[in-house]
């Protein structure tokens, strides 16, 4: 033992050593935590161990912030520290290529501030780069099989609606021709090729802007599409089956606000869109006209 002892006297000291020097953090009083740390490297002497004597060296070049670290009010979290020294390597990153002090103080402010709001910082690229804007705007390429598949998801929500309205229609053509119409008013059998049109032009629009942005970047503009389709659909419901000539009329002016909140929305994502609703914003202004002239001519059956 005493040979194994002699051959790991230095190894053996110099973890003693290792396990003294934690003690100096321990210190509240900087005269304290000084001679404390003399002593450690009085005991270094002789010992020929150089990079403990390396280490003592650097301690004695830092002592400052060390000193201070004794008083109990400069105690800190050690996350704190960790983080603080990875804002510093994140602000020595950023600073290669420095050109001044201006711009120095420009990168420190950028590692410092939060994070901008998206929208400006999209007003702030649209005036520097107004590609880049608009390729920030855009949504991620859709497949042709993703594309045909939100087609045709778009046509059966909207011909679904038109199922709706027709179940309510059932008996429209009889009720229709019992009822005293303005001079103007369009021959029934108009009313079927004009509907499936608008609809199958309805679907093809809401599909343009979910393959421009997708439902999450015009979620409004969408959300208002499907709620125009459902006051269409009560509207048949109001007027041929439960023959409510008023309120009839006044869900009627709804629609025409909500297709028209629709159109505008519309146009920001897809001007093509918005136009193809234009002809359903026309019908819909004939169906109101009409809808009052018969309410009003009809006030027995409505």
């Amino acid at each position: 033992m005493q040979t194994l002892l002699a051959a790991n006297k230095r190894l053996n000291t110099a973890y003693v050593l290792k396990e003294q020097f934690g003690q100096l953090w321990e210190y509240r009083r900087e005269s304290w935590a000084r001679k404390f740390f003399e002593q450690w490297c009085a005991s270094l002497k002789w010992q020929r161990l150089q990079p403990f004597e390396k280490f003592a060296a650097l301690i004695e070049r830092h002592w400052e912030g060390i000193a201070a670290y004794c008083q109990p009010e400069n105690k800190m979290a050690l996350g704190f520290v960790e983080g603080l020294n990875n804002k510093i390597r994140v602000i020595q990153r950023r600073c290669y290529g420095l050109r001044d002090e201006d711009y120095l103080h420009l990168k420190i402010l950028t590692c410092t501030l939060p994070p901008l709001p998206r929208t400006r910082f999209l007003l702030i690229i649209t005036h520097t780069n107004p590609r880049r804007a608009s390729n920030m705007n855009s949504s991620p390429p859709v497949s042709v099989s993703r594309q045909a598949f939100g087609l045709f998801g778009w046509l059966l929500l909207t011909f679904a609606t038109a199922a709706v309205g027709a179940i309510a229609s059932a008996n429209a053509g009889t009720f229709y021709a019992a009822l005293t119409r303005p001079s103007w008013a369009p021959p029934s059998w108009l009313f079927g090729p004009i509907w499936s049109a608008l609809y199958a032009l309805m679907a093809v629009s809401a599909w343009l802007v979910w393959r421009a942005r997708g439902f999450a970047g015009a979620r409004s503009a969408l959300l208002l599409f499907i709620a125009q389709l459902a006051a269409n659909a009560l509207w048949s419901w109001l007027f041929f089956t439960w023959h409510q000539g008023g309120i009839a009329f006044a869900e009627v002016l709804f629609l025409w606000f909500l297709i028209a909140a629709t159109v505008v929305s519309f146009w920001r994502y897809s001007r093509l869109a918005a136009a193809l609703l234009l002809p359903y914003l026309a019908w819909v202004t004939v169906a109101s006209a009409l809808t009052f002239a018969v309410w009003r001519l009809n006030p027995g059956l409505l």
